[in-house]
C-alpha cells in the first residue's frame, strides 16, 4: 500500500484517502483560475511509493493590457481575478470599460477602452 500521495496547494486529489492499493491512481485537479503544472495522476507502485511528483496548481495570468492613447492604466497585478482601472487625460472622454478583470481562461473581461 502506499500511503497519502499529497495534494497541492489550490487543489486536490482523488481518491484523497491516506492507504492506498498497489495499482491505485490518483487524479490531481485545480481550483478555478489555477493551471496544473505537472502530471495529472500518480499511481501506487509495488514499492509503496507513489511515481512522480506532487503538481502544482498555478494561478492563471492574462497578457499585460493595452494602455489608452492619452490615457492611463492603474494596476499591475494580472493574475485571476485582478482588474485594471483605465482614466483619461483631461479634455478626454474614455470609450469601453473602465474596469476590466482577468478571468480564468487567461482572457480580460473586455478590450482595453480608448480615450477620444
Amino acid at each position: 500500500t502506499c500511503g497519502f500521495p499529497g495534494s497541492p496547494s489550490k487543489g486536490s486529489v482523488s481518491p484523497s484517502g491516506s492507504s492506498h492499493k498497489y495499482g491505485t491512481v490518483a487524479t490531481f485537479s485545480c481550483e478555478i483560475g489555477y493551471n496544473l503544472q505537472g502530471s495529472a495522476t500518480r499511481t501506487c507502485q509495488g514499492d509503496s511509493q507513489w511515481s512522480g511528483a506532487v503538481p502544482v496548481c498555478q494561478i492563471v495570468s492574462c497578457e499585460t493590457p493595452d494602455v489608452p492613447a492619452h490615457g492611463a492604466s492603474l494596476g499591475s497585478n494580472f493574475e485571476y481575478r485582478a482588474s485594471v482601472v483605465y482614466t483619461c487625460d483631461s479634455g478626454y472622454n474614455l470609450v469601453g470599460e473602465g474596469t476590466i478583470t482577468c478571468l480564468e481562461s487567461g482572457q480580460w473581461s473586455a478590450s482595453a477602452p480608448s480615450c477620444e
